[in-house]
């Protein structure tokens, strides 16, 4: 089931579907938006508008409160936990609980890396969703789907890249090698799916991921089950409380909060481009 394959059997409903998910990409400025970025934002303007400030004091205090609770791990997961409501462990126990059985296993890729070699290698996001894809498609014995295409100049498509470095047998594997974003992931998986006989599938994502590319898959008429990765164990049990570090500002606590501030931006985005609509969530 090669992408090119498939968008030739119906170009006009894929061009206009890949249209609406073009133009400016949410991360283009993602570089100035995300931590810690804002707070130095917000100290400037408090320097040049120092003397307009009517409060300067209380106004760099409540900077400096934000930061501090933001880079708090509680704070930051109750910041994220609304993204984490679809996450679970393992869909194997729905399906064994004699819910609709899923058609296929489908695998978002997150990025690779050049080395110093010159050569690529793909982002540990990316070897745990395909690596925990792998073993569902092992134990339910399901095609899975690996979906990701070109995402840095020179380089080769991010899912064709992480089959090899894994190893991955071909039976039972289709490769998508086209999508670049999320966005196109539910264009190209979706025409896939419809092949394969419409879904349901069971997604396979990185938590703070899976709200946003279930509701993508959804709009693309797929039923999706989920089940995540283990980089955030806490989002499953949904518990934000893990003991007294959680009460301390580090650098764990600025990665959960940019990791949700960038998701919610990403939805945001979507919405306002048409991308999503609110029965998708």
């Amino acid at each position: 089931f090669p992408a090119a394959a498939t968008l030739a059997t119906r170009p006009g409903c894929t061009e206009r579907r890949l249209r609406r998910g073009q133009g400016m990409s949410p991360y283009l400025f993602a570089d100035y938006v995300l931590f810690p970025m804002p707070f130095l934002f917000l100290i400037a303007i408090g320097v040049v508008l120092w003397r307009r400030l009517g409060n300067a004091r209380a106004y760099f205090i409540g900077v400096a409160i934000l930061f501090w609770g933001l880079a708090t791990p509680l704070l930051a997961k109750l910041v994220a936990l609304p993204l984490v409501a679809g996450a679970g462990a393992s869909a194997s126990a729905e399906v064994t609980a004699g819910s609709v059985r899923p058609i296929a296993i489908v695998v978002p890729t997150a990025g690779m890396t050049p080395r110093i070699s010159g050569r690529w290698w793909s982002t540990s996001g990316t070897l745990a969703r395909v690596s925990k894809g792998s073993s569902l498609q092992r134990a339910l014995g399901l095609p899975m789907i690996v979906s990701g295409g070109v995402t840095k100049p020179g380089g080769p498509p991010e899912a064709e890249l992480v089959t090899q470095q894994l190893g991955l047998k071909t039976d039972g594997l289709i490769i998508e090698a086209s999508a670049r974003t999320t966005f196109e992931t539910g264009v190209f998986v979706g025409l896939i799916v419809s092949k394969l006989g419409g879904g349901p599938v069971i997604l396979v994502t990185s938590p703070y991921h899976v709200l946003r590319t279930a509701a993508v898959l959804r709009h693309h008429g797929i039923t999706v089950q989920t089940a995540t990765t283990d980089e955030w164990p806490w989002a499953v049990s949904r518990q934000a409380f893990g003991g007294w570090r959680d009460l301390i500002p580090s650098t764990q606590g600025l990665s959960i909060s940019n990791r949700a501030f960038s998701e919610y931006l990403a939805l945001a985005w979507y919405f306002v481009g048409g991308r999503l609509e609110l029965k998708d969530l």
